[in-house]
């Protein structure tokens, strides 16, 4: 996971929780939202691994001092957490890896669309990028 990566799983841990307390636009320049979460589904949905959270930095190299403190923010079992918390059944495969079941991502974008339209998030799809401002935070 790249500081982007973890940055977005924090924002939309608390927007999916409902803690989001301002307006809050998600664009994405794919051509419909969330479509690159799809491609990337396609091969199970590898959403984590089992192992250990302090084992997690261990794979980072120079940067594990900066994963460790991130990951203390936001980790495997809170990436779980916010699966069920979608009502996504998960489970560990033999390879340690966290899938939801069925291992299909259409079914978690869903129920993740869901509870954004519960709050104040807003989605955009195919790069409209109208409502960034310079306080905006863009992940690639």
């Amino acid at each position: 996971m790249r500081a982007a990566e973890v940055a977005s799983a924090l924002l939309l841990r608390d927007a999916t929780a409902g803690e989001v307390k301002a307006a809050t636009v998600l664009c994405d320049a794919q051509g419909s939202f969330g479509r690159k979460f799809l491609i990337a589904g396609r091969g199970g949905l590898n959403l984590t691994h089992s192992e250990p959270v302090e084992n997690f930095p261990d794979r980072y190299g120079a940067e594990q001092e900066r994963w460790r403190d991130l990951l203390e923010k936001f980790g495997p079992a809170d990436l779980e957490q916010w699966a069920n918390s979608l009502g996504i059944e998960t489970y560990v495969g033999s390879s340690g890896r966290l899938f939801p079941r069925g291992q299909k991502a259409a079914g978690l974008l869903r129920a993740w669309l869901e509870r954004f339209t519960m709050g104040q998030i807003q989605t955009t799809a195919s790069g409209d990028q109208k409502f960034a401002t310079k306080r905006s935070l863009r992940i690639a």
